[in-house]
C-alpha cells in the first residue's frame, strides 16, 4: 500500500487551513464509519498503515509486527466510536500502537526470563561447562550488571521506562517518541530528564558497587 501525501503553498491562510485539512478529513472518514460506511475505514487504514507499521517494527522488530499493525488498526476499528476528535485520528491511533507494543514487550521479556531458566536448568542438569577460552568472570559481570539495568528499570513508573527504552536504548528522535506517546516534544523531553534522574538515583549504588569491584 502507498501512502499518498500532498503539499501546497499560498498564503498565511491558506497554509493554516492545509494544515487543518488532514484532521478534517479524518474526522470525516470517522464520522462515515460510524455511519457504516466500511470503505471510509479502509482509506483510513491506506493512509496511515505506512506509519503505524515502522512504529510498531521499530519497537517490537520482525515478523510480529506485520500481526501487531493489523492488531492495532482492529482494535481502532472495534473503538472508532470512542474517538471524540480531542486530538488528530493519527495520534489517537498511535497510542493504541504505543499500548500494544508496550504490552508485547512485557510478555516478551517475561518470556525470555523464563526461556533463560529453563535453559540454565538443562545444561546444569546435562553437566554443561564453558569453553576453556571463554572469560566467563567477565560474562557473568556483564550479565550482573545488564541484570541490575533491567531491575532499576523495573523500579520506575511505566511512563519513565517507556521514554528511557525509546530514547537512550532504542535510539529513537524526539518527533518519534513524540508521535508514539502523543505527547508534545517540550514534555517529551522533560519527562526524559525526569526519567534519567530517576534512574540515576537508583543506579548509582549499583554502578559504583560494580566498578569498585572491577577494579579490585
Amino acid at each position: 500500500m502507498v501512502l499518498a501525501a500532498g503539499t501546497s503553498s499560498g498564503t498565511t491562510s491558506e497554509l493554516s487551513l492545509n494544515m487543518i485539512a488532514p484532521l478534517d478529513e479524518d474526522i470525516l472518514l470517522v464520522r462515515r464509519c460510524n455511519d457504516g460506511d466500511l470503505s471510509a475505514f479502509e482509506q483510513l487504514h491506506r493512509k496511515y498503515v505506512r506509519l503505524v507499521y515502522s512504529v510498531v517494527y521499530r519497537m517490537v522488530p520482525g515478523e510480529e509486527a506485520h500481526d501487531l499493525t493489523q492488531e492495532v488498526f482492529l482494535r481502532a476499528f472495534k473503538n472508532i466510536r470512542t474517538f471524540r476528535g480531542e486530538s488528530s485520528f493519527r495520534s489517537w491511533l498511535l497510542r493504541i500502537a504505543h499500548n500494544l507494543c508496550c504490552n508485547r514487550l512485557r510478555d516478551l521479556k517475561r518470556q525470555r526470563t523464563d526461556s533463560l531458566e529453563e535453559m540454565a536448568e538443562r545444561e546444569e542438569s546435562a553437566g554443561y561447562e564453558p569453553a576453556a577460552d571463554v572469560d566467563l568472570q567477565a560474562h557473568v559481570e556483564r550479565e550482573e550488571l545488564q541484570r541490575k539495568v533491567r531491575d532499576v528499570l523495573a523500579l520506575l513508573p511505566e511512563d519513565y521506562r517507556v521514554m528511557l527504552i525509546l530514547r537512550d536504548f532504542e535510539q529513537f528522535s524526539y518527533e518519534e517518541i513524540s508521535h508514539i506517546t502523543g505527547l508534545t516534544i517540550a514534555n517529551v523531553k522533560s519527562r526524559l530528564h525526569r526519567a534519567r534522574m530517576a534512574f540515576k538515583r537508583r543506579f548509582e549504588p549499583y554502578y559504583r558497587e560494580y566498578y569498585q569491584g572491577v577494579g579490585e
